[in-house]
């Protein structure tokens, strides 16, 4: 099918990796075409729109790809279309409208990243090199697929179980 690349901005480095990793996943299946990248920038209020114009652009489209949590409107830009089962959706992090997405069926896929350990570990290599002139190591602070079939550890720790 043919795909949307939709990242909040189109020159941040991580989210050219992260597009270059879609990219190449994608090559590795015939039939699969990049139609466009749309920045979607990082202003809530006009995300959707931009979403919005991406699909009339291009009705033929069968799922988009967002880069990171800026892409939460996909999820109900796809609901309110009446596009759940048409139009797939995947986007990275983890936030109520994210999971929402994921439960009524307009998300597939998200990434959750574990922020907590990025913050935690970044602020101790910090330390360990101002005080103990230790150089900093990479450390896989993990990432999880989620989808609805696993999303319920994060529902309840959202309180959205309720």
């Amino acid at each position: 099918g043919k795909y949307i690349l939709i990242p909040a901005l189109a020159n941040l480095d991580v989210l050219i990796w992260r597009m270059d990793g879609i990219k190449k996943a994608a090559a590795e299946y015939p039939g699969v075409e990049l139609i466009t990248t749309v920045e979607i920038g990082t202003d809530m209020s006009q995300i959707y729109g931009r979403i919005e114009n991406a699909y009339t652009a291009h009705p033929d489209v069968d799922a988009f790809f967002g880069t990171d949590f800026f892409s939460e409107p996909l999820a109900k830009f796809i609901k309110n279309r009446n596009l759940v089962g048409k139009v797939k959706g995947a986007v990275f992090d983890i936030t109520p409208g994210i999971l929402k997405g994921l439960d009524n069926g307009a998300l597939q896929v998200t990434t959750d990243q574990n922020p907590y350990l990025q913050g935690y570990y970044a602020v101790m290599q910090l330390y360990l090199m101002i005080e103990k002139g230790q150089p900093g190591i990479e450390i896989n602070t993990s990432s999880t697929i989620v989808t609805k079939a696993n999303m319920k550890r994060y529902i309840d720790h959202y309180g959205m179980g309720q």
